[in-house]
């Protein structure tokens, strides 16, 4: 990970192909800098599977 955050603005997924847009950040110490990306990833198979268990840390 080349900043020190990450954030995802939009996701979809599609049959074989998931697409993000994506805004990096880098805070203080680190000069401030704000990036966006978008990125695509191929797949023979993608599925999405929910956890609704999985522990949120901002609750």
């Amino acid at each position: 990970m080349l900043y020190d955050s990450a954030e995802i603005l939009h996701l979809e997924i599609l049959q074989n192909k998931i697409k993000l847009f994506i805004e990096w950040e880098n805070f203080p110490p680190h000069p401030k800098v704000t990036v966006y990306s978008a990125l695509e990833i191929e797949a023979d198979k993608i599925w999405w599977e929910n956890i609704p268990n999985l522990y949120d840390p901002f609750e």
